[in-house]
């Protein structure tokens, strides 16, 4: 916790828990962008082969097409998970920062623990 938020954990919770989601927001914003990506190669790729610019099989066409709609259909379905539980992952996220965070302040106060025996 910072010196700003020392005295307000209310304020530094609701804080904390912006920007988590601003790290979801972010991570939305690179999914949409790889997926338009592979849409735009997808696109590519069979402008290309039906224009007969590839020297390529059927196969390798069938192949590579299949890989890239899988790798689309990856993108979409995380950015569904993304943008309907943003809140809930945000949560987790600020828990697990949390567990973190009263681990080192645990470790600190077993550090003061055994100085004050000196």
């Amino acid at each position: 916790m910072t010196k700003e938020y020392h005295d307000d954990a209310e304020a530094w919770n609701v804080f904390h828990v912006r920007e988590m989601v601003k790290t979801i927001e972010a991570s939305d914003d690179f999914l949409e962008a790889e997926l338009k990506a592979v849409n735009q190669h997808i696109a590519t790729l069979v402008a290309e082969y039906g224009k007969g610019g590839l020297n390529i099989s059927d196969e390798q066409m069938h192949n590579e097409l299949k890989n890239l709609e899988m790798q689309a259909a990856d993108f979409q379905s995380k950015l569904v998970v993304v943008r309907s539980q943003k809140n809930q992952i945000a949560g987790e996220l600020v828990d697990q920062s949390e567990l973190e965070s009263s681990k080192d302040i645990t470790d600190w106060a077993y550090i003061d623990l055994i100085i004050s025996r000196y």
